[in-house]
């Protein structure tokens, strides 16, 4: 979220902690409150019992009661934290007005203990340092292998060597003896000086004073044998704690067991009880229903006691109390269960039997069931009465005519074949359409509705059909077969096999339609076929396409027939989705309001349905995308996106020119479709717009390089928007030539349109074959006629300059990210070989990482995903685009603390710094919410610039690749296009087709004109219900809004503001909790989300910069609170 979007901040003045509208006399009375400098309650000044030392009355009254018994001094040990827990105690303990002088010291000594504990063990535990250091300090070898031992972050292994132990009782005994010997002296002291009690001290005269006189320092020899008897004794009473502990945990294990034993049997009859209720409630059996409940209850009893003392029995090592049950009681609740369940179903009537087989029905189903079979065995007789079986003999004379016989069957006129259109078909024909018609009987044989003798001869004419296609591929090959069928038997068990598919399908939807009209009654479908329903239904979306026809490579044993492509109709299709998709039409409607020239903006890219190792590619097709710059703002949403093409991979193959001349065709028929103009009608509204002159192209460099017609990476010129930038070792080096591995934007020089259209007209006049390769090799043009470059009228509607690479493909999908994150990595594990990836995963994902609330990339399961072993190898990372975007802030803050403080990877860690702050920057430029122009990408091109002289320095020029280079033209897509281009939308808007169409649509993937149309109608139906659902880019508030606090609302000025936990501004949304970082002046954590009518506002919780570093800044969080009004920028 850019700064400039956010504006008109109005700070608040918080008290304690809420943004409140303060009243003047609460105002003054809270600039006066105090706070205790002990228990640090508030309070006025009158409630000060000490104005100089800022003391409430219970403090002082407890610092007199220390006084007399202790003396001064008494919490010097303490620390402020100590101090104020333990007035927070003694003051929740104070009974009436006076303290128990038994109760506050319990206290003092609870809080010194404490406190002594942790300073040992404080002095106790020491750092890991490597076994140099501990030998230098005098420690032997063996000495300290004998301590803890782990290994640091690059893999050297470290020792912590204790010196000596604490002991909770020592410490309470030394504490006890300090206090003791305090009160002993300050006895002592006090009758020394024969100082009577004042009656200011009568309260500690009333409470138990213990005198414990100074003991003489012992000889060494008994203070040893003293120490030496303590220390027995407390092994004794160690190793009976032990016995104890080991008996209670035999106990509670051997009540485990039972409670489990138990909870085995019990469980399973909770259900049947349950079952047992509801049927004695639905057959009104009053005292069954009252003796289930019981036993219910008294079972739900048991379950949770014995649930219980399994939980118990790990959580915790106290004694367990004993089970409401034994093993007894359970054997006979279980007995009573069962009577009860006998009972019930007693007392249950009965249902009436079914009336038993008779020889009769017997007879019948017997006499059905050979109605059946002779009624398939009369069908095969027939079947093999028109086929008529021929054996043919293995000499050739046989064989020659039997090819002569099926080249007249395939020449033949009389009756011709059904369903193909044409008289004539040949011996490639017949196979391709036996194959299509045993594809159409596959899904019927899984059709439920259909009969049996239906089902029965669908299968058999399956067989008869797959035996016509090795028949005639046997017959093509010139190899015996004995199952060869005639001329008239061949065309006879065609014709039955269409005819049954017809009756089979007819046979289908009328047992569909039939249990329709059963069910729904109201909603009675009259006498029609489902297929003749469902084209009614989809006839206007097919309207929006037309087929075209392009010209197939002419080449000896393969298919002349024409190329077919649809395309869209776009003023059919506009307004089909303005009738259809009101978001769709508000959206363009408002985008019309400020331009009513249409700027389409167009994409394009192969998707692969089905097996992707198949041979055959018929699933696998090209897909056309079209959107509008008046729908920018929505351009991240799937719905956005319209299919305004499509053509089969083995279609683009066949064609002349290949997908170049496919592109061009579309684009002509499309500015074909919208010449002169059209108008749209918007709910009444009417509209007129047309179709810019030129269209822009947002998709990788493959793509660019096969809709254009020109070599690309594999030529010597490897860009097609410089005329000067050459391949990795040209061995060119006369200028103004430059390899891509240069840094320098002002060393490139920029291709001309009319540069391109010119060597495409010269190519098409050299008539010598090494005149057009060199010529090809120099320009990096195809010399394909009918491709977009040579096409006059599609390469002004489509320009070079018009073609805008992506961001996904350039650096997060096989891109420059991807190699540098896999190149870097092996360079850190040269310079460190004990660290690990597994070992920087379990750093990464120990981190708690915060992100915003919208997104799981911060979840630590998510995290340890991206540094999967099988991620990171051969030689780039191979995650998604997304996952590469999540790896990069991570990777380098980790780099930096590793290897900056050793001095390691210094020219490595710059380049990929560089890449960082290139990755950064672009993620700005794509939640940008206004239009991209020439300022905006300035900081781009530098980044580029200097990471491009970082990565070369740190790896050399022979590991660039073109990639390196075409990365200086994303900022001329994003000010083409006026926004960051990418294609991650796109590529997910792919499985639409991926996993429904291509798969329920495969009987046809071989009839293009059937299988397009059927595609490219859902993929529009699609759509529109995704824009029906889920709407396009909006600017507001996220349900579920409530009434905003009426402060706030007071504060605004606005007596219908509402509060949500998010809000959507265009694409980006923030969640109550997000960080946001306008400026270092300017951040905040978001508190409320806000808006009314006019205007959204976002309540913040300031943040203050502290520091800059490698790897990003440092902030703290403060108690100011901002209200920061969200303004939408122009966006079109």
């Amino acid at each position: 979220m850019a700064a400039s979007n956010l504006q008109d901040a109005v700070p608040l003045q918080p008290a304690a902690g809420q943004v409140v509208a303060e009243s003047e006399p609460e105002a003054a009375l809270a600039a006066t409150s105090l706070h205790c400098s002990e228990c640090k309650k508030s309070l006025l000044p009158q409630e000060l019992a000490s104005t100089a030392k800022k003391l409430c009355k219970d403090c002082n009254s407890l610092l007199q009661v220390l006084f007399r018994n202790l003396g001064a001094g008494a919490l010097d040990n303490l620390t402020s934290e100590d101090r104020a827990q333990f007035f927070g105690k003694c003051i929740a303990s104070k009974q009436g007005s006076r303290y128990e002088w038994s109760v506050v010291r319990a206290a003092l000594l609870e809080c010194r203990i404490e406190r002594r504990t942790q300073q040992k063990i404080a002095e106790i535990g020491g750092p890991f340092l490597p076994m140099s250091v501990w030998l230098n300090k005098g420690y032997s070898e063996d000495h300290v292998r004998k301590f803890p031992c782990e290994k640091d972050i690059v893999g050297e292994e470290t020792w912590q060597v204790q010196t000596k132990s604490v002991s909770r009782r020592d410490v309470q005994e030394s504490v006890e003896e300090e206090l003791l010997q305090r009160e002993s002296d300050l006895k002592q002291l006090r009758q020394s000086k024969g100082k009577g009690k004042s009656p200011q001290d009568s309260t500690a005269a009333a409470e138990p004073e213990l005198h414990v006189p100074k003991q003489p320092a012992l000889p060494l020899q008994q203070k040893e044998k003293t120490d030496k008897q303590k220390a027995q004794a407390a092994a004794r009473e160690e190793k009976a704690r032990a016995q104890a502990a080991a008996q209670t945990a035999r106990k509670n294990r051997a009540l485990c067991t039972e409670a489990t034993a138990a909870l085995s049997k019990l469980q399973p009859k909770e259900a049947a009880l349950e079952k047992l209720q509801q049927k004695a409630k639905q057959h009104k059996l009053e005292d069954l229903g009252t003796r289930v409940q019981e036993a219910r209850e008294q079972l739900q009893e048991w379950l949770k006691a014995g649930k219980q003392c399994v939980a118990a029995s790990d959580a915790t090592g106290a004694v367990l109390g004993e089970l409401p049950f034994t093993q007894e009681m359970v054997k006979g609740f279980l007995q009573a269960v069962q009577q009860l369940q006998k009972d019930v179903n007693d007392a249950t009537p009965k249902p009436q039997p079914k009336p038993k087989k008779t020889a009769a029905t017997a007879a019948a189903k017997v006499l059905r069931n050979e109605d059946i079979r002779e009624s398939i065995r009369k069908a095969m007789l027939k079947s093999e009465r028109a086929l008529g079986p021929v054996v043919v003999s293995s000499s050739s004379d046989e064989e020659t005519k039997s090819e002569a016989g099926i080249r007249d069957m395939a020449s033949s006129s009389a009756d011709g074949l059904p369903g193909t259109g044409r008289d004539l078909m040949t011996t490639n024909e017949i196979v391709e359409h036996a194959d299509l018609l045993a594809a159409d009987m596959w899904p019927l044989l899984g059709c439920k509705e259909l009969s049996d003798i239906t089902l029965a001869s669908l299968l058999e004419h399956r067989y008869i059909l797959q035996d016509i296609k090795e028949t005639l591929l046997w017959q093509q090959r010139g190899l015996p077969h004995t199952c060869l069928r005639t001329e008239a038997g061949v065309q006879a068990a065609l014709k039955d096999a269409e005819h049954l598919l017809r009756c089979a399908r007819r046979e289908a939807e009328e047992r569909v339609l039939q249990q329709w009209n059963t069910f729904c009654p109201e909603k009675a479908v009259k006498e029609k076929t489902f297929q003749d329903t469902v084209n009614r239904d989809r006839l206007p979306s097919s309207c929006c396409f037309e087929e075209l026809e392009l010209p197939a490579v002419p080449a000896a044993g393969t298919d002349s027939t024409p190329v077919f492509v649809l395309a869209a109709h776009i003023p059919r299709l506009l307004q089909f989705l303005t009738t259809t998709s009101p978001p769709f039409a508000q959206a363009l409607f408002t985008g019309l309001e400020h331009d009513p020239q249409l700027q389409m903006i167009l994409y394009h890219d192969e998707a692969q349905g089905g097996n992707i190792l198949a041979v055959h590619k018929w699933k696998k097709a090209t897909l056309f995308y079209a959107s509008f710059s008046q729908l920018r703002t929505s351009a991240h949403l799937q719905q956005c996106w319209l299919p305004v093409g499509m053509v089969q991979h083995e279609e683009a193959e066949r064609a002349a020119g290949g997908l170049s001349a496919v592109l061009a065709r579309i684009l002509r028929f499309i500015w074909q479709s919208a010449d002169g103009g059209f108008s749209l009608v918007f709910n009444g509204v009417t509209k007129a717009t047309a179709l810019t002159r030129h269209c822009h192209l947002l998709c990788d460099y493959d793509a660019q390089r096969a809709c254009l017609g020109i070599t690309g990476s594999n030529g010597m010129r490897c860009c097609v928007h410089c005329t000067n930038v050459l391949r990795k070792n040209s061995q060119v080096e006369r200028a103004p030539f430059v390899e891509y591995s240069e840094h320098s934007r002002l060393k490139f020089v920029k291709a001309l349109d009319e540069d391109h259209w010119a060597a495409a007209d010269k190519l098409r006049t050299l008539q010598k074959g090494e005149e057009i390769k060199n010529f090809v090799k120099t320009s990096g043009i195809k010399c394909l006629p009918e491709a977009l470059l040579h096409d006059k009228v599609a390469r002004e509607i489509l320009p070079v300059s018009c073609c805008a690479a992506d961001s996904m493909h350039l650096y997060y999908h096989q891109g420059l990210i991807s190699w540098e994150v896999a190149n870097v990595w092996a360079a850190f594990r040269q310079q460190a070989p004990g660290l690990t990836l597994q070992m920087l995963k379990d750093t990464v994902t120990a981190t708690k990482w915060y992100g915003p609330g919208n997104s799981n990339h911060a979840r630590p399961a998510y995290i340890g995903s991206l540094f999967h072993e099988k991620l990171w190898a051969d030689g780039q990372y191979k995650g998604q685009a997304e996952d590469a975007s999540a790896l990069v802030p991570l990777l380098r803050y980790y780099l930096e603390v590793l290897c900056r403080p050793r001095g390691l990877l210094e020219k490595e860690l710059a380049s990929f710094n560089g890449l960082a702050d290139l990755h950064s920057e672009i993620r700005r430029l794509q939640f940008a919410f206004r239009p991209l122009g020439e300022d905006d990408v300035q900081d781009l091109r530098k980044f580029e610039e200097k990471h491009q002289q970082l990565y070369v320095d740190a790896y050399g020029a022979d590991e660039t690749r073109p990639k390196h280079h075409h990365r200086f033209h994303l900022s001329e897509g994003c000010v083409l296009l006026k926004m960051m281009p990418s294609c991650m939308t796109h590529e997910a808007k792919h499985q639409i087709y991926k996993q429904n169409l291509c798969d329920r649509y495969q009987s046809k993937v071989k009839v293009p004109r059937v299988f397009l149309r059927k595609c490219l109608t859902i993929m529009l139906e699609t759509t529109v219900h995704q824009q029906k659902k889920l709407g396009m880019a909006r600017w507001q508030l996220n349900e579920p809004c409530n009434a905003a606090a009426g402060n706030l609302r007071r504060a605004l000025s606005s007596s219908g503001l509402l509060e949500a936990k998010s809000m959507t501004m265009w694409q980006s949304t923030v969640s109550v909790g997000d960080v946001l970082i306008f400026s270092k002046q300017d951040a905040g954590v978001v508190l409320q989300c806000l808006g009314d009518d006019q205007a959204l506002w976002l309540l913040l919780q300031s943040l203050q910069h502290l520091s800059d570093h490698a790897w990003g800044c440092r902030w703290q969080l403060t108690q100011k609170q901002k209200l920061w009004k969200v303004r939408a920028d122009e966006p079109y």
